[in-house]
């Protein structure tokens, strides 16, 4: 509590250990760190220089050209908003950032972060660019088809946006004179952007599948280990899928006895190639249900309806812990 930005200090009985953690301020391979005995004076010393910005170029972030866990200062003009969420847990925003060579990279911020963006679009009424300048940003290695991205780390980036400090206003000069088009309006909030409600998104096939392989539910079953199941326990979330095809990436717990749902779409053309993944399916799917212990149980009939008409209860983004379900 003691230390403040922009002063000088001199320090005692500091312990010496290697810069190896899992986020990193800077490159040199060894960190002080404060104990019991360490004593903080301040002192001004006029020699020291202030924080000098280093920022990481996005072609090289993009090519994977970066040191994992290094934390880096990136800056660059808005280019378009992709995604926002707002509501119950884990708000986050998704947006482009476009560099002065025109590379985009995507940036993620979260929470605090997130609604601090959002509110700055929300009450911006210029017709320019919007500069965003964050610190000690966490950089998100690819991910199949996904390639690199950018976002907040916890509580320790530093999010500055349009404001008149000098590496927004030298950016925005060369911005200028290299006539780099850069997007000056965005939509409100409510246009434009998707917000995510309910358990279940929706995604495309390669954010779908990533490393997952299309199994049976007979297949599925040869991995968990033997055990009791008790058939009238279900989720309340699964009994609004009653009638529905869908395409579950699930991961395999035999240790626990249980699978866990990642992600789940009802995309036709996505459910048609996993069909087409799975060896004799029409086969196996049959044999599942000869074997089936539901068949013989009554179950209530439902109306169907269309696959977006269902929220999960509200305020939540993922699906719920198991419940009773007396009915089902």
């Amino acid at each position: 509590m003691d230390l403040k930005e922009n002063c000088t200090y001199v320090m005692h009985n500091l312990k010496v250990l290697k810069n190896n953690g899992q986020y990193r301020v800077c490159d040199h391979q060894f960190k002080l760190v404060f104990i019991g005995v360490t004593v903080v004076r301040e002192c001004v010393l006029e020699n020291i220089p202030f924080r000098k910005y280093r920022f990481a170029g996005f072609a090289d972030i993009v090519a994977g050209q970066f040191e994992p866990g290094l934390l880096v200062d990136v800056i660059g003009v808005v280019e378009e908003v992709v995604f926002r969420q707002v509501s119950g847990k884990g708000r986050r925003v998704v947006f482009k950032l476009k560099d002065l060579s025109q590379q985009l990279l995507s940036c993620t911020l979260w929470d605090d972060y997130c609604l601090q963006f959002l509110k700055f679009l929300d009450d911006y009424e210029g017709d320019g660019p919007i500069t965003v300048l964050l610190t000690h940003g966490r950089i998100k290695e690819a991910q199949g088809s996904c390639l690199p991205s950018v976002n907040n780390s916890f509580k320790a980036s530093k999010l500055i946006i349009n404001k008149p400090v000098m590496e927004i206003q030298e950016f925005n000069e060369r911005l200028a004179e290299l006539g780099i088009e850069a997007r000056s309006g965005f939509k409100s909030h409510s246009e434009g952007c998707t917000q995510l409600s309910g358990s279940i998104q929706l995604s495309s096939k390669e954010s779908f599948f990533g490393k997952a392989e299309a199994k049976t539910i007979a297949d599925i079953n040869t991995i968990s280990k033997d055990g009791d199941v008790d058939l009238n326990a279900s989720p309340q979330a699964l009994d609004k899928l009653l009638g529905y095809e869908l395409a579950f990436k699930i991961k395999v717990q035999p240790k626990f006895r249980n699978y866990a749902i990642l992600k789940c779409s009802a995309d036709s053309s996505l459910i048609n190639v996993v069909m087409d993944m799975l060896v004799d399916a029409e086969q196996s799917l049959s044999v599942t249900a000869g074997h089936d212990p539901l068949l013989g149980l009554p179950l209530t009939p439902t109306k169907r309806h269309t696959f977006q008409d269902y929220d999960d209860e509200a305020g939540t983004s993922q699906i719920l812990p198991p419940q009773l379900s007396s009915n089902k």
